[in-house]
């Protein structure tokens, strides 16, 4: 499927944005109009990174989110290459590294979801961000929320 893109879920709202990002004036209902967009749905901060901002993706951005709970995936699905990271309290407590289907780090105590066979590696990690988030990923353009603009620095 080759998704590009990087998603944050984080408890509270745009208090729990990483370090070095705030939120923008401007806002939308569709998040493909900005390249790093955040909106907060029952409490929860979501954050999405288009693929053309992948470069802007933060290393342990569960962690960095200071949240109580978050959750962090990166899909660089063109390099076949996934990450899910889960931290409490900015503290990483999951760390799980894939590339071209093989495990590469594999930190912390698996979810009893990621037990689910990975015959294909994306489609298993969309599964699962679905099942801990209630969000399903590549199908976002359909989640009607108010986005709002990223500006980093």
């Amino acid at each position: 499927m080759s998704w590009n893109g990087a998603d944050l879920f984080a408890t509270g709202g745009l208090g729990s944005l990483p370090p070095g990002f705030s939120a923008s004036g401007r806002t939308s209902q569709v998040f493909e109009d900005f390249p790093v967009a955040a909106a907060v749905r029952e409490g929860g901060l979501h954050v999405h990174f288009a693929a053309a901002a992948l470069q802007r993706v933060p290393e342990s951005m569960a962690a960095l989110s200071g949240a109580e709970r978050a959750l962090a995936v990166l899909y660089a699905g063109v390099a076949d290459t996934y990450v899910l990271e889960a931290a409490d309290a900015g503290r990483t407590s999951r760390l799980l590294v894939l590339s071209e289907g093989e495990v590469v780090v594999d930190e912390g105590a698996p979810s009893p979801h990621e037990a689910a066979p990975r015959e294909d590696v994306e489609e298993w990690l969309f599964g699962l961000v679905e099942q801990l988030t209630d969000v399903a990923v590549p199908a976002l353009h359909g989640v009607a929320e108010t986005w709002a603009e990223l500006r980093t620095g």
